[in-house]
């Protein structure tokens, strides 16, 4: 397999400025302050000419605040998001503002942590109140209303729905409005009587040789691949194929198609239209981010919602057809079969 990737290029990637010593980035810092007046952010490394890029700061110290500290920058430590410091922060909003916060204030009042942080601490908004000491409050839906909308689409559709199908859509409250309700979307299923082990309300879907698909995109994905017998790679992540990358994202999917390589992410959750929650704006920024950072370096597709909503998966594969087989794999024996030589991670 791996032989395959090296035919590809794929190990001769490499930071552009992996020579560079820590003295030196720490003078562009510094140099930056000179030419602009302010101290500088990453953003500003991303594509500023005659200065290293902000993977390149990143690559050679711990952190971006680090190489800052490094330059003599003042940079406070990054909050440690514990339950007993967002209680104090449900504190700090009552006091400021008067009232009980909802999850949405805590998105969109400035300085204050996100719902998010909440959400993974505490489980879902409605336990970080009540560890607070505080009633539970609904924004826009009650739980009899949230219910009756979920109830609308079973009736309509024969079928609990899918997450995506509470993405963006105009008849029905938001997936976050459940999740932030309830936990998760799994746990929302739950609390209305659905079975998730059943794969069709967007729970995991889990094939025989172990492979795990954590969505309803992933398993139509795979297993259209696997009807039309093309091999793939499952998770597999980037720093074992980007020498100079130590992050921990992975891929959904790396291809090989007539000795050609695709690597395919799936942005399950991209948000469209012009108003998205502060869940939602984050989602986006880290993906953009993945792409433009590490996607982008190999030869890449992306589904989104809209092309599995628009499209068939015949469809969105139609670019496999444009791949023509080379004359070296004539008589070279070819990787087939998902996980034949490497290992699935299933978390």
């Amino acid at each position: 397999m791996k032989e395959l990737f090296y035919r590809k290029g794929v190990f001769d990637i490499k930071s552009k400025y992996s020579g560079y010593k820590q003295e030196f980035l720490i003078a562009e810092l510094q140099r930056f302050v000179k030419e602009h007046g302010r101290m500088p952010v990453q953003k500003d490394f991303e594509k500023l000419e005659g200065y290293p890029s902000r993977k390149t700061f990143t690559n050679h110290f711990p952190s971006f605040d680090e190489a800052l500290r490094q330059a003599g920058f003042d940079i406070p430590p990054k909050l440690n998001y514990t339950k007993e410091y967002l209680l104090t922060e449900i504190d700090r909003f009552i006091n400021e503002f008067g009232r009980q916060p909802y999850a949405k204030d805590m998105d969109d009042a400035k300085g204050y942590p996100s719902s998010y942080h909440f959400n993974k601490e505490f489980g879902s908004w409605n336990n970080a109140i009540k560890a607070a000491g505080l009633k539970e409050k609904v924004s826009r839906y009650t739980d009899i209303e949230l219910k009756e909308k979920f109830m609308d689409f079973v009736n309509l559709n024969g079928r609990p729905p899918k997450l995506h199908e509470f993405n963006n859509n105009p008849d029905y409250p938001s997936f976050w409005c459940y999740q932030n309700r309830y936990g998760s979307w799994n746990k929302t299923l739950i609390h209305y009587g659905f079975d998730i082990s059943v794969g069709n309300s967007g729970s995991h879907h889990e094939f025989a040789n172990g492979e795990l698909c954590k969505s309803n995109y992933e398993f139509d994905v795979s297993n259209w691949l696997r009807k039309n017998k093309i091999s793939y790679l499952r998770n597999v992540s980037y720093n074992e194929w980007i020498p100079d990358y130590e992050g921990k994202k992975d891929c959904d999917y790396v291809i090989l198609y007539n000795g050609d390589i695709i690597w395919l992410e799936i942005a399950g959750l991209y948000p469209y239209g012009e108003k998205i929650s502060r869940m939602e704006k984050d989602y986006k920024e880290r993906f953009d981010h993945k792409v433009s950072e590490l996607l982008s370096i190999f030869n890449y597709k992306i589904f989104y919602p809209q092309d599995f909503k628009e499209r068939t998966l015949d469809e969105m594969f139609g670019f496999l057809h444009e791949i023509k087989r080379p004359e070296w794999l004539s008589y070279e024996e070819i990787y087939s079969g998902v996980g034949y030589d490497y290992e699935i991670r299933v978390s």
